[in-house]
């Protein structure tokens, strides 16, 4: 099999679906959702890995018909191949900024193969992160919606939206075992009477859950409540309650409060003045940007100036030879008319 437009055109959108089936699946493993329906999700996971596995093999082999360690995709993707620790080569897929393909290319009739370590060096300088947080938020979107069609959970809600903490929220495994192991210490309940009742286990945690207030969410989509009268932390993530916690610095309730107030406050405010720095910082990094793509155009520009000095020189070598050439035939027909007029003699040497 050897890659064709077909080949190409589909690898993007079966690795979208493949990699949503991997959050499915694996958000659905966190959660208490009956594991019945999440089959649906592992047939197509293996489905979409046989066809990947398929357009894999061929990419390879296409690179080694050309001789190179990179592929072009579509307009942002690259295929890239490269050897792990253990000698085996294998292909990665990556939005590469084109004007830095160049770094990651090899010429694998002269260059050895890219190392994986090398390639993870060179990666966060290459990338393309706008087509990378698009593609994110594409899978995102996809696992959401074979979600709701095979476990009828809608988890692609704003954690801030008072019904979704109340109603929609699921609580994980972990979660769930955390609060029948410390509500009775926390919340003053009886845990015998939870335990039989995993429903009141989750209303309770949703209930407790909607009385906490959001702090902070980070990079990652990970989302902080916290309940300061109880000292509770929920941790949640894409619909998801991933954990429980509970702040004691060691002192009594109240002195609790007071710290975890205190240091509340103090994250807020090293978090506002990071962004501020942040944006000093993008605003030097744009400027660069612009200086850079200027100093490319003034290389082109260079180079092309270079170019037309190069091809003059090279008329000027070939005019030179020709003249050169001129002067020979010349030189030549010279000596024959002069032979003519005054031959040289037959005798070139005297005999003794």
């Amino acid at each position: 099999m050897s890659v064709d437009s077909e080949c190409i055109s589909k690898y993007m959108p079966v690795l979208t679906k493949y990699v949503a089936c991997e959050k499915g699946i694996k958000f659905v493993e966190q959660t208490c959702i009956e594991e019945e329906a999440v089959k649906p999700l592992i047939t197509e996971k293996k489905r979409l890995s046989k066809k990947l596995d398929e357009y894999n093999k061929a990419i390879i082999n296409e690179m080694d018909i050309r001789a190179t360690n990179v592929l072009k995709l579509n307009d942002y993707w690259y295929a890239v191949a490269l050897v792990g620790e253990n000698g085996r080569r294998f292909t990665v897929v990556d939005p590469i900024n084109d004007r830095d393909v160049y770094i990651i290319s090899r010429d694998l009739r002269t260059e050895r193969h890219l190392t994986k370590r090398n390639y993870d060096t060179l990666r966060l300088g290459i990338l393309n992160d706008v087509e990378m947080k698009r593609h994110e938020e594409e899978i995102r979107e996809h696992a959401n919606e074979l979600l709701l069609a095979h476990t009828n959970i809608n988890v692609n809600v704003k954690v801030t939206d008072e019904e979704f903490r109340t109603e929609a929220v699921i609580p994980s495994s972990t979660a769930v075992q955390w609060w029948i192991e410390n509500q009775g210490k926390i919340m003053g309940v009886s845990v015998k009477a939870v335990l039989q009742d995993t429903e009141k286990v989750i209303s309770d945690i949703r209930t407790a859950l909607s009385k906490a207030s959001i702090e902070f969410t980070n990079s990652s989509g990970l989302s902080y409540f916290v309940d300061k009268s109880k000292l509770l932390l929920f941790i949640v993530r894409s619909g998801v309650l991933l954990e429980l916690k509970h702040y004691d610095f060691g002192y009594i309730p109240q002195i609790n409060r007071q710290i975890l107030a205190g240091q509340i406050k103090h994250v807020k405010k090293l978090k506002e003045t990071v962004e501020k720095e942040e944006q000093k910082i993008m605003a030097e990094i744009e400027a660069l940007n612009f200086n850079e793509q200027t100093l490319d155009a003034r290389i082109a520009e260079a180079q092309e100036q270079l170019n037309r000095l190069l091809e003059q020189k090279k008329e000027n070598g070939n005019k030179r030879l020709q003249y050169e050439t001129d002067i020979v035939s010349l030189q030549r027909m010279l000596a024959a008319e002069v032979n003519k007029v005054y031959p040289p003699p037959r005798v070139t040497h005297l005999g003794v």
